[in-house]
């Protein structure tokens, strides 16, 4: 049965479009977002315009803008290939601004909601650059598992190395529960409302 109830856009998901280019290219090429990213070339605005064309109508990769009251505050990604899902995200704003404390592990579940419940995953992955402590603190709290590393060269030529995480389908019901600890109680009702109305809350 359908809900005709009003549903909550508090938080909502905006994918990738010609329409928010200029945002995602200001948050994407500032410096301190290029210093934690795997590819630290500054993005075009015409190759991301083509990035974001071959995206129509495809369900494997999945890029947004995070909403949270009314205002963008974070790029989130989702790409699956045969059950394996690969994550990723940055906050927006300056480097100052972008210290929002509790949107980090918002978008962990936001992630595993739309991998596990809208994606049918069975894992979840995900890439980190080993000078990039944060998330790996917080995956550690979560008990999300280290799987791997590896060392990469960047565009610029930049050696660099990555830590790989993997979260399971049977670990995510544990790391969620882990999640809504250390949430405020009105960032809980964020996630929730995004669980439960998860479908009407990502823009087409």
């Amino acid at each position: 049965m359908i809900s005709h109830e009003p549903v909550d856009l508090r938080f909502r998901l905006e994918r990738f479009s010609p329409e928010n280019a200029d945002l995602v290219l200001a948050w994407r090429n500032s410096e301190h977002i290029r210093a934690n990213s795997l590819n630290d070339e500054v993005i075009q605005r015409e190759d991301h315009l083509r990035f974001v064309n071959n995206l129509k109508d495809r369900t494997d990769r999945n890029f947004f803008i995070v909403h949270i009251q009314g205002a963008p505050v974070a790029v989130l990604n989702v790409n699956v290939n045969d059950g394996i899902g690969n994550w990723g995200c940055y906050l927006g704003g300056s480097e100052k601004n972008a210290v929002r404390p509790g949107i980090f592990p918002i978008l962990i579940g936001v992630a595993g909601v739309i991998a596990f419940e809208l994606l049918a995953c069975n894992e979840l992955r995900s890439d980190v650059l080993q000078s990039n402590m944060p998330p790996q603190t917080m995956n550690s709290f979560l008990g999300i598992p280290m799987t791997e590393s590896r060392i990469e060269i960047r565009p610029s030529g930049q050696e660099i190395y990555i830590v790989c995480y993997a979260l399971t389908k049977d670990m995510w019901p544990s790391v969620l529960s882990k999640l809504k600890i250390i949430l405020t109680k009105q960032q809980k009702s964020l996630l929730e409302v995004f669980s439960k109305n998860k479908s009407q809350l990502i823009s087409a």
